[in-house]
Formats: structure tokens, C-alpha cells, sequence
């Protein structure tokens, strides 16, 4: 009996579906942008371990001769 039940409302849910199509579109365009901002995301996060991987890289003599006014003097 559960099965039957189960069918009829899967099948109530497709016909409601099949009426209100614009629904599923709603879903896809949310569903893609909820992707493309966790691609973006681990874009971010990828370029961060790398900045991260890099500065752990640097000797504390290094480190103690960055200056701030460095790039003032490397602009052109």
C-alpha cells in the first residue's frame, strides 16, 4: 500500500511540474548561479594557498628586508 502511494504522489508531482514549468527553469538559473559562486569561490581559495604556500617560503631575512616604500621606487 505504501507503494502505491508513493507512485501517486510522485505522479501528482511530475503533472504539478509539467503545469508549472517555470519552476524547474527558477531552480536551474539558482541552481547555476550557486554554482559559479563556488567556482569562484575555489578559484579564491586556490590563489590564496598559493599566496599562503609562497610567504611561507620566505627566510626571516627575508622577510625583515621588505620594505613598503619598495614599490613606490619600482613604479613607473
Amino acid at each position: 500500500m505504501g507503494v502505491v502511494v508513493a507512485v501517486g504522489l510522485l505522479a501528482a508531482v511530475v503533472q504539478w511540474l509539467l503545469t508549472h514549468w517555470w519552476v524547474l527553469v527558477i531552480v536551474a538559473v539558482a541552481a547555476s548561479a550557486a554554482g559559479g559562486l563556488w567556482y569562484q569561490k575555489a578559484q579564491q581559495r586556490a590563489v590564496w594557498a598559493r599566496v599562503r604556500a609562497q610567504a611561507l617560503r620566505l627566510r626571516i631575512a627575508e622577510l625583515d628586508a621588505l620594505d613598503h616604500r619598495a614599490l613606490a621606487t619600482c613604479a613607473p
